[in-house]
């Protein structure tokens, strides 16, 4: 299948050194149970339970915050250069990464639209996708598609599914600010469980399947996720999913109930039960973000990264 001209034009631009490594993020500071944070050229201070029992090492900095959000993620300051963006009609406030372009705002849970820990998975199945001919690429969970344009640009033809559907909007927003409304992506709005139940009766697979799970959900149908209930099946329909000539599962989140060694346990019996072989163990890796000053990380939840071998 080829490519089109816009993924092309991305694949040489991730090529440049210029491009290689642009973000236009910066975690400056965090502690007292909050972060402040730099998107593009706004500063948020924001809560952040990761940051609780930590001191801030930069506390000057957090007087020139834009946007400062209360305990409970609500908007408690908002300055005039801030609200010239967020409060505006048409999307002004955005941020990059490589190629692509995040529309942000603030939403009514404290999130803005984009998580920068998830920055290394990015990276992994970014490469993963420009190792392989245009491969098929399912991203579960997708929220405002970081993982599936990442994916897209690297040439990956993506189905990008997500319950909600103003995420799926933004997303398709954030799509198109990237260039990449030629792009090769199916945009579904289901809930993940039945949409791989589906595929498999389907007999469909991927080489690159990517899952960030909440711990707790609903579906567009009224359905109730829950992750320790609901994930376990999940990752037995994921399994069925890979390609018979190999691929790569990328699963990450924020729950502590299950753990990570909990999931992660899941996923390897999964793959046990579909007769599948990781190439490398099935252990998770912390995300945390680099922060500023300080010399710092702040956490920032699990991936569990796993390779699986050809059949």
């Amino acid at each position: 299948m080829a490519k089109p001209e816009s993924v092309n034009a991305n694949l040489e631009r991730m090529e440049s050194p210029s491009d290689s490594n642009h973000f236009s993020y910066r975690l400056k500071d965090f502690g007292a149970g909050r972060k402040l944070e730099q998107f593009d050229d706004l500063l948020l201070d924001r809560p952040s339970p990761a940051a609780e029992g930590t001191r801030k090492a930069a506390p000057h900095l957090w007087q020139a915050a834009h946007v400062r959000l209360d305990d409970r993620g609500r908007i408690a300051h908002m300055d005039p250069v801030a609200q010239r963006k967020i409060d505006a009609k048409e999307p002004r406030w955005f941020a990059t990464w490589r190629t692509i372009r995040f529309y942000l705002k603030i939403t009514p849970f404290g999130h803005v639209g984009l998580f920068p820990e998830q920055i290394s998975n990015w990276d992994e199945v970014q490469q993963y996708a420009l190792e392989h001919k245009s491969p098929r690429a399912l991203n579960l969970f997708a929220y405002t598609g970081g993982t599936t344009l990442a994916l897209a640009a690297a040439g990956a033809q993506c189905v990008h599914v997500d319950a909600s559907e103003p995420a799926v909007s933004w997303a398709r927003l954030n799509c198109g600010a990237s260039g990449g409304t030629d792009w090769p992506i199916r945009w579904i709005r289901d809930d993940a469980r039945i949409f791989v139940q589906r595929e498999i009766r389907r007999q469909r697979d991927y080489h690159i399947i990517a899952l960030d799970p909440p711990s707790f959900g609903h579906g567009p149908r009224g359905t109730r996720w829950q992750i320790e209930a609901d994930l376990p099946n999940l990752l037995e329909g994921v399994a069925r999913l890979i390609a018979p000539e190999g691929g790569l599962v990328v699963l990450s989140g924020h729950s502590s109930n299950p753990s990570a060694a909990e999931q992660a346990a899941w996923l390897e019996k999964a793959l046990h039960e579909a007769g599948r072989k990781a190439v490398s163990p099935i252990r998770p890796e912390r995300l945390a973000v680099d922060a500023e000053f300080g010399n710092r990380r702040l956490d920032a939840g699990y991936t569990i990264n796993v390779r699986v071998s050809k059949v």
